[in-house]
């Protein structure tokens, strides 16, 4: 997914995207996501010690061979190639 993080005027932070998966709900299963962001994100906004760890998280992913370059595919979307996630 392709998305952007705004302020709002009452100090909250929305994100709007594009390129989401489409869950399908009949087989679909829930995971437990470990790691803030696998993409990079950095959250300024966050205290020292929480970027911190965050950062750690980022590392350990790649040690863990869990980040891949995303790609765009025929139909408009996202896909990953190779990602251990």
């Amino acid at each position: 997914m392709l998305s952007f993080y705004s302020k709002t005027p009452g100090g909250f932070l929305i994100e709007t995207g594009w390129g989401g998966r489409l869950i399908d709900r009949e087989s679909w299963e829930p995971v437990e996501l470990w790691c803030m962001s696998l993409w990079g994100h950095e959250r300024s906004w966050e205290t020292p010690d929480n970027q911190v760890k965050q950062r750690a998280q980022k590392e350990r992913a790649a040690t863990e061979g869990r980040l891949t370059p995303v790609e765009t595919n025929e139909a408009g979307g996202f896909v990953t190639r190779g990602a251990a996630i």
